[in-house]
Parts: structure tokens; C-alpha cells; sequence
């Protein structure tokens, strides 16, 4: 069987839901080290270009090049022949350099990163080499934006911005070919593409990856217990739960009715052997991670999944203020300010007879703390029925657990929350977790501000993923549909 080694995760057999029947095209992974960014600005890769960035991308040319020089007859479908035949050799880095930037070559840049190249060289494989890393180091690669055409946007920029958006990637065959027909000008055209990339494995390869930003799944590496008090919460099981989260988040959004409203309200939870005797759900056999409900728990999609439940949660014990901040964050949409002094919670500190809500009431009672502790502590106080792994608990220090609390909506008004169930339902129905929602799908699949496509873009947008059915597929393809038909008022730069 086949071992992997996620990040933050364990050395495992890669679980079969990570494996799909279908055959994926070859990926070149080069071993060039670029330097850190900030992820922070909700860019994986380039929010700066730098000396060190540039060098870094130049490196990495070098290095692709002499790969696909080495392996050209797999990667060109050129014959031993025919790589010897300078024309053939021509013809291909013609090929090489329309693909990479997404459009036909006009007259000058066929000159400039082909004809040149071969003209100017005797050795036509030497010629193919400066070409290829010309190409790969050209902006016209490196930046996108700088191959679109000015105004409205022609069909070839349509399928590279529907390649980028969906894929991370380049145009494919099929889309290429709709551009070259001319047939990606049309809303309806442009949605017939949409609908057929989305449920390509690459599209949801980038959906989990807006997952995993949206619900900070990249940050938590360390969920570790006390195992005095948490015996058989380890390693192993961090990873089981995690798993069950990916694909409690997968199955609602790949599933027909695809409905936002399901990942804060479904009652469900997705286990396996271990994690079935860990949660004392009814015995299951196995890996495989199958639905189940638990007797006595009222469970509420994310907001109670274990997974999350465990990492914002000290190692001995919950934290209301941690998984409050993150649901208000990251759920509702509530901007918090920064504290205007930071106060530690010390938890030697207080009466020992406390319980976890009392502590953190007593921290946080000056006025200044409760400016943002009235929309916090509500959120979190409404899962301290949930142990720091996630167990359901009806007592804490010998006390009965009081989840019911004020919350302040952002209409400054008060609403009675009894439990998280209510939360959850409060969330759901909620046009700023909506907006929340919309704004954090948009930016990942675009990479842009939601703002930067018109003021009035994420209201139209929330207006369709109402009338959807809060759909989140359909939103997919309603965000998608209005990125790529955006008009580009900025003439690019005379980049060659």
C-alpha cells in the first residue's frame, strides 16, 4: 500500500478517500526553495515580488527546463527523429510558448521568444533551451494579467481566468479549443465550461483548499491532550478526526442539494472503529469513516465537530474565549478588535471550585474586554457542554454546564442563546455569516477582493445564493461567471 505523511498529520496508508479512478497528467515537482510569504494576506504563493522571488522563479526554470530537455520526447510527443529536425524543434517551442501564455503568439513575440532563438543559434536543441526559459521567466507566465487583452475581455483571456480561477492552473484542450472557435463570448457558453470543470478533480482539489483556510485547518498542529486526563487521545486519532471533518465538509458540498446551511446544522458526525469507541458511539469495524449519530448529543455540523471542538481547547481543559473568537471570525463575520491590553489567562490563578465559564467571566468583566467579550463569550459559553476533545459533557468541576447566555448581534441587538444548536441556527440564517461565507470562497478562487469586481458584486452574489437554495456549487459557478467577464480597466504593461 502506498504511506504518506500530511502536513500536521501521521505517517498512514493514504486512506481510499483520498484516492481517485482516474488517471492524473504528470506533474514536474521542482526542488527549488522560494521564499516565505505571508499567507496571512490570503495568498499562497506571490503576494510580493522580490529580488529573492525573482531569482527564486529563474532558479526554477532553469531547473523545469533541463527536466522537460531531458524527458522532451514524453513531454512533446516528438520522435527521435523528428528531435533532430530543427523545424520540428521550432514548431514545438512555438507550442511550448502560446500554451504557457495561454494565447496565440502575436508577430513580436514570435519573434522575440522563438525565431529569434533559432536564428541567432546554430545548435536548434540550444535554441529550444533559451526559448523555454525565456518563456518560463517571461511576465507574460509569470503574471497573467499582463497576456489579457484591454477592455472587454476576448476568449482567450476567458479560458485562461476560468483555468486560473477553477484549477489553479492552465487552459485544457477543450477550453483552448472553445477559445479558438471563438465560443467562450457568450454567458451561456462561458457556464457550459464552468459547469463541466467544476467537477473536475482539480476544482475540488481547490475546494477543500478554501476549507482549509476558511475553517484554519493549515494551523493546527498541535492538538495534544493531557493523557491523564484524556487516555487514547493521540496522533493517531488527531488524524482520524481530521479526516472525518474533510469529509463531513466534502460530502455536503459534492452532494445534490450542496447546501451551506448543512455545515452548521447537520447532526451527523462521520467515524470509524477508533474514533466510534473514542466518542462511545455504537461499535463500527474498520477505517472507513461512516455517518452516525450520536444518542444524547446535539450535534451542529462544524460548530460541534470534534476536530475544531479539540483545537480551539487548552490541553486540560476548553477555552470559550479560543473557539469563540473562531466561530465569530470565521462563521459569523464579526470583526473583533484587537485587545487594548492583552490579559493571559492564568489558570492557577483562580478558585480552584470555579468552573471554565465562571474563570472567563471574571477575566473578561471590565468594560473595555466586554466591547468585543459580549460577542464572544456567548459564542463559546454555548459549547461548553463539549469536553477539550470534543466529548459531550453535562457537568464541569461538579457543576452543572450553563451554555445559555446574551449574545450581541451585529444589529446591536440581544438574543437569547440557549445552546449551540441555536447558535448554529442563528449562524445559518445570518446575512453577515452568509457575507462571511461568499467573500472568503470569492477571494480563494480569485485571488481578489470581492469589493474590486463593484461595490455591489457581494450583494448581487448573496441575493443568488439565497434564491440557490444556498448552494454552494452554484455560487461556485455564479462568482466564477462574474470574474471572468470582469472588464479590465488598467492597459497592461509593454512587458515582453
Amino acid at each position: 500500500h502506498l504511506e504518506w505523511k500530511p502536513p500536521g498529520g501521521i505517517w498512514e496508508a493514504i486512506p481510499n478517500d483520498y484516492l481517485m479512478p482516474e488517471v492524473l497528467d504528470t506533474v514536474t515537482v521542482v526542488g527549488t526553495k522560494f521564499p516565505p510569504d505571508d499567507r496571512s494576506l490570503g495568498y499562497e504563493r506571490g503576494s510580493g515580488v522580490s529580488k529573492e522571488w525573482q531569482q527564486a522563479t529563474t532558479y526554477a526554470a532553469v531547473e523545469l527546463v533541463n527536466h522537460l530537455i531531458t524527458y522532451l520526447g514524453t513531454v512533446s510527443g516528438l520522435s527521435k527523429e523528428q528531435r533532430k529536425n530543427p523545424a520540428a524543434l521550432r514548431s514545438y517551442a512555438h507550442q511550448f510558448a502560446s500554451r504557457a501564455f495561454r494565447r496565440p503568439l502575436n508577430e513580436e513575440q514570435q519573434e522575440t521568444f522563438v525565431d529569434r532563438r533559432f536564428n541567432n543559434q546554430p545548435d536548434p536543441m540550444v535554441a529550444l533551451r533559451h526559448s523555454m526559459l525565456l518563456v518560463l521567466t517571461s511576465p507574460h507566465f509569470l503574471y497573467p494579467k499582463l497576456a489579457e487583452n484591454n477592455g472587454p475581455p476576448d476568449d482567450y483571456t476567458v479560458a485562461s481566468r476560468l483555468a486560473l480561477i477553477l484549477w489553479d492552473g492552465l487552459p485544457d484542450k477543450e477550453l483552448l479549443h472553445a477559445a479558438e472557435m471563438g465560443k467562450l463570448n457568450q454567458p451561456e457558453q462561458i457556464s457550459t465550461q464552468i459547469q463541466r470543470m467544476v467537477h473536475n478533480s482539480k476544482a475540488r482539489r481547490k475546494m477543500k483548499g478554501f476549507f482549509n483556510r476558511w475553517l484554519a485547518l493549515d494551523e493546527q498542529h498541535d492538538l495534544g491532550k493531557d493523557p491523564s486526563l484524556f487516555p487514547g487521545f493521540n496522533e493517531r486519532l488527531v488524524a482520524d478526526l481530521r479526516r472525518s471533518l474533510e469529509h463531513f465538509v466534502d460530502e455536503v458540498t459534492w452532494s445534490p442539494r450542496s447546501d451551506y446551511r448543512e455545515l452548521l446544522l447537520d447532526q451527523h458526525l462521520y467515524l470509524n472503529e477508533r474514533l466510534a469507541r473514542f466518542y462511545e458511539a455504537e461499535p463500527l469495524q474498520g477505517d472507513t469513516l461512516q455517518r452516525v449519530t450520536l444518542p444524547g448529543r446535539s450535534n451542529s455540523g462544524i460548530l460541534t465537530h470534534p476536530f475544531l471542538l479539540a483545537a480551539h481547547a487548552y490541553h486540560d481543559n476548553t477555552s470559550p474565549i479560543h473557539r469563540g473568537v473562531f466561530i465569530s471570525r470565521k462563521v459569523l463575520g464579526r470583526l473583533l478588535k484587537p485587545p487594548v491590553e492583552a490579559v493571559t489567562f492564568k489558570d492557577e490563578e483562580f478558585d480552584p471550585s470555579l468552573t471554565m465559564r465562571e474563570k472567563v467571566t471574571k477575566l473578561t468583566k471590565a468594560t473595555s474586554c466586554m466591547e468585543c467579550h459580549k460577542i464572544i463569550n456567548p459564542v463559546g459559553f454555548s459549547l461548553e457542554n463539549f469536553d477539550a476533545v470534543g466529548r459531550h459533557r453535562v457537568s464541569d468541576n461538579e457543576k452543572p454546564v450553563n451554555t445559555t447566555s446574551r449574545y450581541i448581534d451585529e444589529d446591536e441587538t440581544a438574543v437569547q442563546i440557549g445552546n449551540v444548536r441555536e447558535l448554529a441556527e442563528l449562524a445559518a440564517g445570518s446575512k453577515l455569516a452568509h457575507e462571511k461565507f461568499i467573500t472568503t470562497l470569492f477571494h480563494h478562487f480569485t485571488k481578489q477582493s470581492i469589493n474590486a469586481y463593484g461595490l455591489d458584486t457581494k450583494a448581487s452574489l448573496h441575493a443568488k445564493f439565497i434564491k440557490s437554495g444556498y448552494n454552494i456549487r452554484t455560487l461556485l459557478v455564479e462568482l466564477a461567471t462574474l470574474a471572468v467577464s470582469h472588464e479590465t480597466e488598467d492597459k497592461p504593461l509593454a512587458i515582453k
